[in-house]
């Protein structure tokens, strides 16, 4: 009964953020307050929610709990010129549904144990988002609305330490304060395929490839980070997360390659921040995602093997290194304001946009704010991002007769929480 009862519980989180699930940003959000400075957060903590980015941070914080939630507002299309086909020609709305939500959540706990400082939590929060929906049919892919919806939350349970190496030996350029974290990041993913009739007949299981309502996969792996504060206005943060092997989502296995394994890119987050000023934080942080190794994300359209096998195709991805820049100013007591800035190629090629007509994932640069008000031992924050227009124009393979496409995305994502020191 225990054992069914935690179960229960699993799922009902998995699904209350699968529900309201939000790209905010690309590849995750977490923390309105680190939002608000372009996603900073392999180095600079700030709230319950710093082990997301890297769980070493925990040491630098109280013990407190937030709960924020994001609004995304975005619209993308595609444009299709040059098509022999001339019904297939023309402007396709892909974002019919453009207002989605997404909540995250993080507590923290420090305690001293043998003369170290340790940090314990947990946050849960949404790792990455996909969704397009046609206002019509595309007649190049199938005969019903085309889209595609991939959704991954994340739950990560976490601890930390704090050490000073100097107590045991002079290690002379690591003096300072060093801490070490590892999350268990438990993933929750679902998936929703519509739309792509004409290539049934391309696939090894022809009766999984689209219009098969979600379907849902798990999979587990580890977070490990270090956070070093060499002085009292330098610090810097590592952190690393492997490929996730995920179960494969068995509704789509003739459409996704190797057979409907969709894992969970690698991930290593580097940073640092700069408290040289009072009451001032700069914060630069660089990250890389592996898209590569995911073979139903980077296989090439068209590919050498059926749809659904290992070498069928997929979006041919590249891999990402994304560049986020943040600043805070404490202006009073109670009020700090944030600004940030962040720039990541799409991992979408020129030569790869006819399949990434059901992605439409082209934004590259973002612009942020955010402001805090701390009254007693509550804080509210407020966070804004806007996502530049951005095109991306490509071929139409021969195989769907040839023409043109330009994708193209704007978006808006806007961050309210409320954190509480206890």
């Amino acid at each position: 009964m225990k054992h069914r009862s935690l179960n229960i519980l699993f799922i009902t989180c998995f699904t209350w953020l699968a529900i309201s699930a939000t790209s905010s940003l690309h590849a995750f959000a977490a923390s309105v307050k680190n939002a608000g400075m372009g996603l900073t957060g392999a180095a600079h903590a700030q709230d319950a929610l710093t082990a997301a980015y890297n769980p070493a941070n925990a040491t630098a914080i109280c013990d407190r709990a937030d709960l924020g939630l994001f609004w995304d507002h975005y619209s993308g299309k595609a444009i299709n010129s040059g098509s022999p086909v001339p019904t297939a020609n023309g402007s396709f709305n892909g974002t019919t549904k453009r207002d989605f939500y997404s909540p995250d959540f993080g507590i923290n706990k420090s305690f001293c144990f043998c003369n170290y400082q340790f940090a314990v939590g947990i946050v849960a929060y949404n790792r990455d988002f996909l969704k397009t929906r046609y206002d019509r049919p595309i007649v190049l892919l199938g005969t019903t609305r085309p889209g595609v919806e991939i959704i991954r939350e994340q739950i990560s349970p976490y601890v930390a330490v704090k050490f000073d190496p100097n107590s045991w030996c002079d290690l002379g350029c690591f003096a300072g304060q060093h801490s070490l974290g590892l999350s268990v990041n438990v993933i929750g993913q679902r998936i929703k395929v519509d739309g792509l009739e004409n290539f049934i007949r391309t696939s090894i299981d022809p009766s999984f490839v689209t219009g098969n309502e979600y379907s849902y996969s798990y999979g587990c792996s580890p977070t490990i980070g270090w956070r070093g504060e060499w002085c009292d206005w330098l610090a810097l943060g590592v952190a690393y997360t492997p490929k996730t092997h995920m179960a494969r989502f068995k509704k789509y296995r003739g459409f996704l390659a190797d057979r409907g394994r969709l894992d969970v890119p690698e991930r290593v987050l580097t940073g640092i921040a700069i408290n040289y000023f009072p009451c001032s934080t700069l914060a630069f942080d660089v990250e890389f995602i592996g898209w590569d190794r995911i073979r139903a994300l980077a296989n090439p359209f068209p590919a050498t093997g059926p749809l659904g096998t290992s070498t069928g195709a997929g979006f041919g991805w590249r891999n990402q290194t994304i560049y986020r820049v943040g600043l805070d100013y404490q202006v009073l007591d109670c009020l700090t304001l944030r600004a940030g800035y962040r720039y990541g190629k799409s991992f979408i090629k020129s030569s790869q946009v006819a399949a990434n007509v059901l992605t439409l994932e082209t934004v590259e640069q973002y612009v942020t704010a955010g402001a805090t008000y701390q009254w007693n031992c509550f804080e509210f924050s407020l966070s804004y991002a806007h996502g530049f227009k951005h095109k991306i124009s490509g071929p139409i393979p021969a195989i769907l007769g040839g023409g043109n496409v330009t994708l193209q995305e704007v978006r808006d994502v806007v961050g309210f929480s409320v954190g509480y020191n206890y």
